[in-house]
């Protein structure tokens, strides 16, 4: 039976109150596979002592040193659904289409039915928390809830450990939702510390020259730490990369490192898939190519919305006014047919591209399409970021599948289409896709977030 020996511990304290310096304060423990579980022996977090790992290196159970054992259920994108109390309670999470957890509900039984019982609800505005559990709540700019109906509650220290514990089982430190039973924060794709001011498992980041684990910054290589050692500048919403934050109050994300996370959420847009295969290996794939349906008509509606809110300084940037105008109506309706197309692309990665070479694509994939439905400029894929809460796009800034994930990536193709200054071919070269997000950020930044 293979054993291992695993490092717990981040911080090299033994008591945050009272911080007195101990070298080698990490607490090592062995473990060993069983059967499909991880079983982790160790001191993390303040009341629980082992934890049991899936096949995902998802955390599926704790047991708390006051007895019983807690369970957790995720869903395909890896969110946590589902939480079974010690006493045999269920908590179901229900999010929406950003991600956020909009509520929490009970299933109940009696003798004659099976209902569901709604336990609390949160309201967003904007993408920001406003409302936790029937309370106004007030937060700072990392996320964190520093205020709940006017009135101060939770004060933190730098890595999230309260100065007075205040009520659990709801959104506390850096956006995090913090269980009772075990003291841990729900990191949405990971569980933190914050008595150990460390994350339970390790990033499943891909490592190259451009990710959050590189040589330039030896700090990114400790893949349990919580934003590199810097909780005062960085938050990390997904527990996947850490974002910069903006001055002042209210949560300010301005920039995200990206993170491969195999299997789980892919690469926004095709230009982090030039970091993921050979050369020899980048041939795109169609399929099920179409010109109609409620994809189409929603590609056609946010080149509408993109129109309608199209500021000074992006028609500027994009070449004038009348230009754009020009070139969506044309996209949109050109000899009775849209230029738009929409279809499943392989890579899923991909989230649109505009024009393209035969030689791009796997075998007459381009042509055949092409054949079926007529010509197209831009073609969106039906399982990307446009469609996908799944991805991310605009350098990791958007969620997918947003109203303006879905203006970024139209704004993005139609840079391609009119040459817009600096734009760059992106196709098979990472770096210059990021440029060219970049640039759709700075030029039409109040267009797509409107």
């Amino acid at each position: 039976m293979r054993r291992c020996m695993v490092l717990v511990g981040n911080r090299a304290f033994q008591n945050i109150l009272q911080p007195t310096l101990t070298k080698g304060d990490q607490q090592v423990q062995p473990f060993s596979p069983h059967n499909i579980h991880e079983v982790v022996a160790s001191r993390i977090g303040q009341n629980h002592n082992y934890g049991v790992y899936d096949v995902e290196n998802r955390l599926s159970s704790l047991s708390p040193v006051s007895g019983g054992q807690e369970e957790y259920v995720y869903g395909p994108d890896n969110k946590r659904v589902s939480k079974i109390r010690p006493d045999g309670t269920e908590v179901i999470y229900f999010y929406g289409v950003g991600g956020q957890k909009l509520g929490e509900y009970q299933v109940q039984m009696s003798a004659t039915r099976v209902y569901v019982v709604a336990l609390n609800a949160n309201l967003y505005f904007g993408g920001k928390l406003i409302r936790l559990q029937g309370q106004v709540a007030a937060m700072d700019r990392l996320g964190s809830v520093r205020a709940l109906n006017g009135a101060a509650t939770p004060r933190y220290y730098p890595y999230g450990m309260e100065y007075t514990t205040t009520a659990q089982d709801k959104e506390k430190f850096g956006t995090y939702y913090r269980d009772s039973t075990t003291g841990l924060d729900y990191a949405d794709q990971r569980y933190y510390a914050s008595t150990q001011g460390r994350f339970l498992t390790a990033d499943p980041y891909r490592a190259s020259a451009t990710s959050p684990s590189y040589p330039a910054n030896p700090q990114s290589w400790n893949r349990y730490a919580y934003v590199q050692g810097d909780p005062v500048n960085f938050n990390d919403g997904s527990g996947l990369f850490r974002c910069t934050v903006g001055a002042g109050e209210g949560q300010q994300t301005t920039n995200c490192e990206i993170v491969q996370v195999p299997g789980r959420i892919p690469p926004h847009t095709k230009e982090e898939w030039d970091d993921l295969h050979p050369v020899a290996a980048k041939k795109i794939k169609l399929q099920n190519v179409s010109k109609s349906g409620p994809n189409e008509d929603a590609i056609l509606e946010t080149l509408q919305d993109v129109l309608a809110n199209l500021d000074d300084e992006c028609a500027k940037y994009l070449g004038g006014r009348d230009v754009v105008t020009g070139r969506i109506n044309a996209l949109m309706d050109t000899r009775g047919s849209p230029l738009i197309a929409h279809g499943t692309i392989s890579p899923t990665s991909i989230s649109a591209f505009t024009g393209g070479r035969q030689e791009q694509f796997e075998g007459n994939a381009l042509a055949e399409a092409e054949a079926a439905v007529g010509s197209f400029a831009i073609l969106v894929n039906d399982s990307g970021a446009f469609f996908s809460s799944n991805y991310l796009t605009d350098n990791g800034r958007l969620q997918g599948n947003t109203t303006a994930a879905r203006d970024f990536v139209l704004l993005h193709e139609l840079g391609h289409s009119l040459g817009a200054p600096g734009f760059q071919d992106d196709y098979a070269n990472s770096k210059a896709g990021r440029d060219n997000d970049n640039l759709i950020n700075s030029n039409c930044n109040k267009t797509f977030n409107h």
